[in-house]
């Protein structure tokens, strides 16, 4: 009786074990069914790689986009060729990140929010931690006091651990006169 017991009881364990891998491993990926799961372009983008101001796309949390995307683990952005070339670029695992434009001149200002998602979508710039972010673009300088550049981002970040749940900070990016780039993470409250 007690053999009965105890491997009854084993059996129950692993059942419960596959069952919560299979939901793990499944539940994300029905999540993802919503329009925004493969949109990866950037639909406010005028012939020269400008995002305008004069609309929005959408919102995400208590922003208004001028653009906003999704970047996702296991997809890869099909856009096309990089919009800026840089001299060097780094990131970091706090995602923390700087790099170079080169040839950067004013002009290239323009330029600099479709250059810096493109970097995200290319998942270059990490903006997730475990599966995937939806990232909204709302708030752009393009030519701040001192002739360079600031970007605001907001992200929300999808991740699982224990349970599947959403997080966010924001993304500032700085561009100086000389075609240097920085962008850092900001908590949000």
């Amino acid at each position: 009786m007690p053999k009965k017991i105890l491997l009854t009881s084993l059996l129950l364990i692993l059942l419960i074990i596959l069952i919560c891998v299979i939901a793990i491993k499944f539940y994300p990926q029905k999540n993802n069914n919503d329009n925004n799961t493969k949109t990866s372009v950037t639909v406010n983008l005028n012939s020269n790689n400008e995002i305008s101001n004069s609309q929005t796309e959408g919102s995400l949390g208590s922003h208004q986009c001028l653009s906003k995307f999704r970047v996702e683990k296991g997809v890869n952005y099909s856009g096309g060729p990089e919009i800026l070339k840089t001299d060097s670029f780094q990131t970091f695992s706090s995602g923390a990140f700087f790099g170079k434009i080169k040839g950067y001149s004013p002009e290239h200002n323009k330029q600099f929010a479709a250059f810096i998602n493109q970097l995200m979508q290319e998942q270059k710039v990490l903006t997730y931690i475990h599966l995937r972010a939806d990232v909204c673009l709302y708030n752009q300088d393009l030519l701040n006091p001192e002739n360079g550049a600031s970007l605001n981002y907001y992200v929300e970040h999808y991740y699982c651990t224990n349970h599947c749940q959403t997080g966010n900070f924001e993304i500032r990016v700085d561009l100086d006169p000389s075609g240097n780039f920085v962008g850092y993470r900001k908590t949000t409250k």
